[in-house]
């Protein structure tokens, strides 16, 4: 069976291309940030997937890692210069997600 389209496929972009366009502009970003700011904290245990959906509906801002899905204790890692943002989806749900900072220090070295 042969299938006859009446429409034109247009190639994908060259993005590189346009990176270099944009780069020579000096419209592309000098120095990325390296690191991001870490916080942890306490919510109920039921609400954990009501956070990570609030937070992941601002794509690039946050990114919410369980630490213990018994006590609720959660981490969100926030992008540079999203602090304040993603701060103030935190004191809107404060109530909500039954939220506490939780003063934790966390190693990443194997016990």
């Amino acid at each position: 069976m042969k299938y006859i389209f009446a429409f034109e496929i247009t190639p994908p972009r060259n993005y590189l291309l346009s990176y270099k366009r944009l780069k020579e502009k000096g419209k592309t970003l000098q120095n990325p940030p390296e690191e991001c700011s870490v916080r942890n904290y306490l919510i109920d245990p039921y609400q954990i997937h009501y956070l990570r959906f609030i937070v992941e509906a601002y794509p690039g801002m946050a990114v919410v890692s369980t630490i213990d899905s018994t006590l609720g204790l959660v981490s969100i890692s926030i992008a540079p210069g999203c602090e304040q943002d993603i701060l103030r989806i935190l004191e809107a749900e404060r109530n909500r997600l039954n939220l506490s900072e939780a003063d934790l220090k966390i190693s990443s070295q194997c016990v």
